[in-house]
């Protein structure tokens, strides 16, 4: 586990009440099981023998303090931790091991899908979803415009969900999880179904929220878009943390560890490959030995002779 932050001298000044989020040495453990039945009995609430299931850790003893009003970027690999460890800040998720504090108000975009009635137009979907929030009347109308504005979905806005892009879906999602003045935001991925002016505004509309003193937490392979939003960056490699610190400093690394595993991808394809030249050689080798061979025994073989 390596730090690489420059900032850790200043984080110990911060009192408890400044950090926004703390998490502490958590763990998460998800059980694989062998068979359907047994994961059915698991549901269930029955025992099943240790036997049934193998141990898949997809977070091992993650420590995080994220000040109020920090923009913290997570970078990593597709299976790495990333999305649980939000799923676990957002509460949606409980880790195996460890705490995590929360202090704020969470606005999580997580996944495509959810959220929305896909049977609902934008409009409808806009509303109800202000309505949960507990904004109604004239606050409503004036916060719905905004939406509707930002997220330049104007010809659309009264179409049913349903026949929406993935990337009209992200527009309209993150146009109202930032409407409402979010304490803590946390934003997986879910931009890179944009294109890249939208994936722009986002950027600026992250840096006003936090301007404001919300807190961000920005997950993306977007590291140009890590880099331009971010300060501080994490790390996160089969579940463990890997780095935290300067945004740069971060993703160079990251980038130096995605070069070598490409590099140590290219060689065991090129191996394969001669491998499987090498054997395709030897199998024209054979065919050709046993040609010559059938050619000698039919030369060698006695003629038959004339009947007088």
């Amino acid at each position: 586990w390596v730090t690489m932050s420059s900032l850790d001298s200043s984080r110990c000044l911060l009192t408890m009440s400044e950090y926004a989020i703390e998490v502490n040495r958590v763990s998460k453990m998800y059980r694989l099981f062998r068979s359907r039945r047994y994961e059915v009995m698991s549901l269930l609430g029955l025992p099943v023998p240790a036997s049934s299931h193998d141990a898949f850790w997809a977070l091992r003893d993650i420590d995080l303090r994220v000040p109020t009003g920090a923009k913290i970027g997570i970078i990593g690999h597709n299976g790495a931790g990333k999305s649980t460890l939000l799923k676990i800040i957002a509460g949606q998720v409980t880790p195996t091991a460890g705490s995590v504090s929360i202090r704020g108000k969470v606005e999580a975009l997580m996944e495509l899908g959810t959220g929305f009635h896909p049977e609902f137009t934008g409009r409808e979907n806009v509303i109800a979803s202000l309505s949960y929030r507990g904004i109604f009347g004239k606050d409503a109308k004036r916060r719905l415009e905004e939406i509707v504005d930002f997220s330049e979905l104007d010809d659309f806005i009264d179409q049913s969900i349903k026949t929406y892009s993935a990337g009209m879906y992200a527009r309209l999602a993150f146009s109202v999880a930032t409407a409402i003045d979010p304490e803590i935001l946390i934003i997986d991925e879910v931009l890179g179904a944009g294109d890249a002016y939208f994936a722009a505004k986002c950027v600026d509309r992250m840096k006003a929220i936090t301007d404001s003193g919300a807190t961000v937490l920005f997950v993306s392979h977007d590291l140009a878009s890590v880099q331009r939003l971010c300060d501080r960056s994490i790390w996160i490699n089969h579940g463990r943390l890997i780095a935290d610190g300067d945004t740069l400093a971060v993703s160079k690394r990251y980038m130096q560890d995605v070069r070598l595993r490409e590099e140590r991808r290219l060689r065991s394809a090129n191996l394969r490959l001669m491998k499987g030249a090498a054997e395709a050689e030897l199998m024209v080798d054979a065919k050709r030995l046993l040609v010559v061979h059938f050619i000698e025994s039919e030369w060698r073989r006695p003629k038959g002779r004339l009947a007088v």
